[in-house]
């Protein structure tokens, strides 16, 4: 398995590892309109930064991706617009009761997931310490999963950050509670926040934790050190991501 850069075909594989892989490792349901959602997650990872993206080619089949924003500015004035065109979808299918139950749950529960990440987001905290930042998502289809690999990414988004001079990125992991906080150590990676994901505790039958990630890139690490910074509030709502939720980070 390698990486490469996205090449035209790409982006239908890595939407189908975004669907199979949403509930921590496990597929979404059928949700009518998850592919608008999965466009909201994704689009501007597929096309803005698209150069800065890379898959896993696993003998010509595309078994992971990593995604990565080093322009937060623009991505979030991309999401602005695209959020609300999404929710204008969303929301009068909810207030009209058209979708199924279960559906009419996903949104409701993403919507509210997705405002407590947008009041509460360490982004912005992040960025009063260590600035510029990066943003990044990874993931890998099931029975693709490699140490390495994960290793790979790793040394991508840190060469994507110092090709435009930033310090330190951030990522989203969506795991069951109590689980991979060994894992991100050994990767340098530090836990700056932990909060229940409605969602997907949901889908999932368990609780589970969206944990937020902080990686210094050592070589032009600058300002304060992560390691100093004072713990971030535990917060009794819950959290989500948006964009990308589903994998790895």
């Amino acid at each position: 398995m390698r990486l490469r850069p996205l090449v035209p075909g790409d982006d239908d594989a890595i939407r189908a590892i975004f669907r199979s892989t949403f509930v921590v490792g496990a597929p979404v349901p059928d949700f009518p309109d998850f592919d608008a959602y999965s466009s909201f997650s994704l689009d501007w990872f597929l096309t803005e930064a698209r150069d800065e993206a890379r898959v896993v080619d696993n003998d010509g089949e595309v078994a992971g991706y990593v995604l990565v924003c080093t322009r937060e500015e623009e991505l979030s004035l991309w999401q602005k617009k695209a959020g609300r065109a999404f929710l204008r979808r969303v929301v009068p299918n909810i207030v009209a009761r058209r979708y199924p139950k279960d559906a009419d749950k996903f949104y409701r529960d993403r919507i509210v997931d997705g405002f407590y990440l947008w009041r509460d987001g360490p982004f912005v905290r992040l960025a009063a310490h260590i600035e510029p930042h990066a943003h990044a998502h990874f993931n890998l289809a099931r029975g693709a999963r490699s140490a390495l690999i994960v290793r790979d990414f790793v040394e991508h988004i840190d060469e994507m950050c110092r090709r435009r001079g930033i310090a330190a990125w951030q990522g989203e992991m969506n795991s069951k509670a109590g689980r991979r906080a060994a894992v991100l150590e050994r990767y340098g990676a530090q836990i700056i926040d932990r909060r229940k994901n409605l969602t997907l505790s949901w889908l999932a039958g368990e609780s589970v934790e969206r944990l937020t990630v902080v990686r210094e890139v050592g070589e032009i690490a600058r300002g304060k050190s992560l390691s100093s910074l004072p713990p971030y509030p535990r917060c009794l709502c819950s959290g989500g991501t948006f964009p990308p939720e589903g994998g790895l980070m």
